[in-house]
């Protein structure tokens, strides 16, 4: 390896500890469970530093091998020392929740969220952030022109909903939709996404019922008879006939 190799490996050495051991919050990312982060939400952290843009998964595994100090289980990566923490059950009077936050979605989940709220699903937290600039700037990583939303905060922490304070930023499980402030969706957009998901699930039912009725059915084999060939000699005996020659050995 020569020497400006072991430099650009010893630099990612270096950003990804900062990252992962000291602050995750200053890139927008939030940890699962365990102080795992999604190695792709890593890398989009990784690539806005100049001079990073080269980065992949194989550099970052190059970098565990050579100097450590990082743990990978299928797409997740943590550092073996945190000097963050961060406690769900923590939600204590003293802290101080701005009155709006705001958070970044995709323009396709624009509808959706306005219509149910947000969740991302179990050991996943939503990122708020204090400044409409810094969510869009994280919201670019997944959506070139996404929605920022705009949370009431304070509003949802004073009544009951849990919120904590992560660095720099704030997360939480869930937001409601009474929460949420966001632009109107087009209406065009709206309808024609509207259109499709019933659609979909239109086309799931008859699936379903397509399945159901397919279930233990077998497919029906017709002879043609007018092909078929006349058996040669005698017609069997029909009752009438054994009636009659009863008879006639009776008389």
């Amino acid at each position: 390896m020569s020497k400006k190799e072991e430099f650009k490996r010893k630099d990612l050495y270096h950003l990804l500890k900062y990252i992962l051991s000291y602050r995750p919050d200053e890139y927008g990312l939030v940890p699962e469970s365990e102080g795992f982060f999604k190695i792709k939400e890593l890398l989009w952290a990784v690539h806005e530093e100049k001079g990073f843009g080269y980065v992949r998964k194989g550099d970052i595994e190059e970098v565990i091998v050579r100097e450590g100090g990082f743990e990978i289980r299928g797409q997740r990566i943590r550092a073996n020392e945190r000097h963050w923490t961060m406690n769900m059950d923590d939600n204590g009077s003293d802290i101080d929740i701005p009155s709006i936050l705001y958070t970044p979605i995709r323009n396709r989940a624009h509808l959706h969220v306005l219509n149910r709220g947000l969740f991302w699903g179990k050991n996943q937290y939503i990122p708020l952030f204090k400044t409409p600039e810094f969510a869009r700037r994280i919201g670019k990583r997944k959506d070139k022109d996404p929605v920022i939303l705009e949370i009431m905060a304070e509003r949802a922490y004073s009544e009951g909903l849990r919120i904590i304070p992560f660095g720099t930023i704030f997360i939480a499980e869930e937001i409601p939709k009474r929460y949420i402030i966001g632009p109107p969706v087009d209406e065009k957009i709206g309808l024609e996404r509207l259109q499709k998901e019933r659609k979909q699930k239109l086309s799931e039912e008859q699936k379903r019922i397509r399945d159901a009725f397919s279930a233990g059915t077998f497919p029906l084999r017709l002879e043609d008879k007018r092909g078929a060939k006349k058996k040669k000699g005698k017609k069997p005996k029909g009752w009438k006939e054994e009636v009659r020659r009863w008879r006639r050995r009776n008389r």
